[in-house]
């Protein structure tokens, strides 16, 4: 029981991490096409994708020591 919800613990974390990585590439170009072609942009982006990379960094570092290649 405890390594099906270990295992299912795992899953979740790499289902988080590719949204967050998907979420870090699409505010990182809404912010390039925001800045490059309208001249404005988006603060919020900023420090919600610097929060995005550490996220994803704590994430993948847990499921590197997971799977014991640390």
């Amino acid at each position: 029981m405890i390594k099906r919800f270990s295992h299912n613990l795992v899953v979740l974390e790499k289902m988080l991490v590719a949204a967050s990585l998907f979420l870090l590439l699409a505010f990182t170009l809404i912010q390039v096409i925001a800045r490059n072609f309208f001249d404005t942009g988006f603060p919020a982006l900023d420090i919600i994708s610097r929060h995005l990379v550490l996220y994803i960094a704590f994430l993948g570092a847990a499921l590197i020591t997971e799977d014991q290649k640390h």
